[in-house]
């Protein structure tokens, strides 16, 4: 059987075409970990793998406590 592909949206990005796209604090949070994610790969580039990388969970951790502290009035005692 053939693999099958849905275009959705006229193949625009789903998320803008067919809603009201990422909040602004979802597109900070993202930024925030891959410009993290950039300086950890430029100060020691042999601590990744070539192909798939996740976001290593310090760098994880840090951006989420970050943004907990910015936005809100919740304090983690971690």
């Amino acid at each position: 059987m053939a693999a099958r592909c849905y275009l959705l949206a006229r193949g625009e990005m789903l998320n803008l075409a067919a809603a009201n796209g990422h909040q602004i604090q979802i597109m900070d949070l993202g930024f925030a970990l891959q410009a993290h994610s950039l300086r950890a790969l430029a100060a020691d580039p042999s601590s990744f793998v070539h192909g798939y990388n996740p976001v290593p969970v310090a760098i994880d951790d840090a951006v989420a406590r970050e943004a907990l502290r910015t936005l809100s009035t919740v304090e983690i005692g971690i």
